[in-house]
This record gives C-alpha cells, sequence and structure tokens, in this order.
C-alpha cells in the first residue's frame, strides 16, 4: 500500500476508523504529526503533496530520452531558439604566433514551437463511493507514466524525422541488424567529426543483438563507451510518418547512433504539472477531475551527429 493510498482511505474515514488506521498502518513520521491533529485542511495539504510525488516517481520510471540527451529548462511557452552546433566534436589547429579565429555570426537555426501535451485522469466517482484507493493511487501513477511515455514517443518521432535537419541511413547487410551495421554507422558519425556516444535500440534489435554471438556487440558497445538504451514506445504520427521497431525498410528503424550532446536537445517550458480543474480547491471531493500537463520540444541540432539504422 502506497502513502497516497494510505492518505486517501484515513481522509475519507471517521474518527473511530482513523484512530484504527494510525495504530495499524505505518504512515511517514514527517505526516503522522499532522494525522494526529485531524485537521482536514492539513490532511489535504498532505494528499497534495503525495498526490504530486506519486506522478512524479512514477514518471520517472519511465525516463529514458530525457536521460540521453540534454535538457534546457526555458521560461517561453510557446516558441524557443534552435541554433545548429558549428558541426564538429574538435577544435581548430592555431599557429603559435596566430589568433584564435573567431565567428562574425551565430550558428543557424529555426524558430520552433513549444508543444503542449496533457491527460485527464480515469478517476470516477464509484472509485472513490467503493472506497478504492489501491486503483486510484494507480490511476494518479498512470498520469505521470503516460507524460513521460509522450516524451519518449514525440522524441523518437522528432529524432527519426529530423525535420529541416534528416540524418542519414544506415541499411543492415543482413536480415537482422548486426554489429556490422552499428560499426558502419560509427564510421558515418566519426566522418562527421563527432564521437558517437549512445545507440537506442527498438526491443526487436534488443533481442537480434542478444542471439548469436551477442558478446562481441556487447563488448564492442562498452569498450568504446556507448551507451546502450532501448526504447520501447512507439512514433506519433502527428509528428512523423516513419516508424520505430517495423520491418519496412524504407521508413521503419530499429535504431539510432549518435554522439547525443551535439545531436538533439529536448527543451522544456514547463515540466510535468498536476492539478485539479479548480487548482486543488475542491480536493475533498476526490480526485476525479485530476489532469496533468507537460510542455516540450526536442530540437535537433545537427544532423551529421547521428545515423538512423533502417529495419530489414
Amino acid at each position: 500500500m502506497g502513502n497516497l493510498q494510505r492518505l486517501l482511505e484515513y481522509r475519507n474515514a471517521d474518527e473511530d476508523t482513523r484512530q484504527h488506521l494510525l495504530a495499524t498502518n505505518n504512515y511517514p513520521d514527517t505526516y503522522k504529526k499532522f494525522l494526529v491533529k485531524g485537521q482536514q485542511a492539513d490532511i489535504n495539504e498532505l494528499v497534495i503533496s503525495e498526490t504530486l510525488k506519486t506522478v512524479i516517481s512514477s514518471a520517472e520510471e519511465r525516463r529514458v530520452l530525457r536521460n540521453i540527451f540534454p535538457t534546457e529548462m526555458t521560461g517561453s511557452f510557446k516558441f524557443i531558439n534552435s541554433f545548429n552546433t558549428w558541426t564538429s566534436a574538435y577544435s581548430d589547429y592555431v599557429p603559435e604566433l596566430g589568433g584564435i579565429p573567431y565567428h562574425s555570426s551565430q550558428p543557424s537555426g529555426n524558430t520552433l514551437e513549444v508543444q503542449k501535451w496533457g491527460i485527464a485522469s480515469r478517476i470516477t466517482d464509484n472509485l472513490i463511493e467503493d472506497n478504492k484507493w489501491n486503483q486510484i493511487e494507480l490511476e494518479v501513477a498512470s498520469i505521470g507514466e503516460r507524460l513521460e511515455n509522450t516524451v519518449n514517443q514525440v522524441g523518437i518521432s522528432e529524432l527519426l524525422e529530423g525535420h529541416s535537419n534528416t540524418p542519414a541511413d544506415v541499411d543492415p547487410a543482413g536480415a537482422k541488424i548486426a554489429l556490422d551495421d552499428i560499426l558502419r554507422a560509427y564510421k558515418a558519425v566519426k566522418d562527421k567529426h563527432y564521437r558517437p556516444s549512445d545507440l537506442i535500440v527498438t526491443p526487436t534489435a534488443m533481442r537480434w543483438l542478444c542471439s548469436g554471438n551477442s558478446s562481441n556487440v556487447f563488448s564492442w558497445l562498452n569498450n568504446m563507451e556507448i551507451g546502450l538504451h532501448v526504447l520501447h514506445d512507439t512514433t506519433n504520427s502527428l509528428v512523423t510518418s516513419k516508424f520505430w521497431d517495423d520491418t519496412d525498410a524504407s521508413s521503419h528503424y530499429q535504431a539510432i547512433l549518435c554522439d547525443a550532446d551535439k545531436y538533439a536537445r529536448l527543451v522544456i517550458a514547463r515540466d510535468i504539472t498536476v492539478q485539479t480543474s479548480n487548482n486543488w480547491k475542491t480536493i475533498e471531493l476526490g480526485l476525479k477531475d485530476l489532469a496533468g500537463t507537460i510542455r516540450f520540444k526536442f530540437a535537433i541540432n545537427d544532423s551529421g551527429a547521428a545515423v538512423r539504422i533502417l529495419a530489414k
């Protein structure tokens, strides 16, 4: 039983039941001093706090792309400026008596519109009336999970689409992705003067890489200090017509190898936010009008810092 479930059960109980719950439930010590007082306002504040914690902790368990690419927090809610990098991971040679060549203009780029994504809870009157606190806690957690899943889904769609900056493709030599295909992708990124840092693969690609002589793949990735990440989410048709984890080689992909710091960044105008329809003023009526939102955009910095590996 989670803390939110315990608090909801306590908040909606009569006084005798509350005393029993205090004696038999393992409430956090920081909560007990407020629960003993029995002030509804204090209990509501605890429920709000635990609701937010439940949403955020469930979202953190689903993080994939957020943990790979640089994240930038911005106060802009509508548009952001995306600047391409200087197309290299290295510095320039400077003669001993020469000056460092300064650039007279900023990198090229464009303006991107931050998108808002949201989800409402599926908490009904029946769940509240029937004291289904465990189910309500699961519904609260699902808000965080679904919002972070959306970051992954929209993110992989943006990374595959590339928009004005489209990465190069590698077509697997055989029927399944193999180390040789990753080596070709690695060379393509290195030839652009970048240092591949992360390999993102589909579940199917991971299964293929784990079959056969898989030790060679994982040993090579480990020796090259390249992180391996499995992304289960699919693409979003509102963002791209390409697909993640399928078998049509013309528009379906199994992996992306990239220099994550140079390829893209996640711009968050407002991170996961949760509230009721009237900003928590009627929490005593239940959490049935709970909803969550996030405002973000993946900005592609330089397409040369990544290579997409096609499905076969």
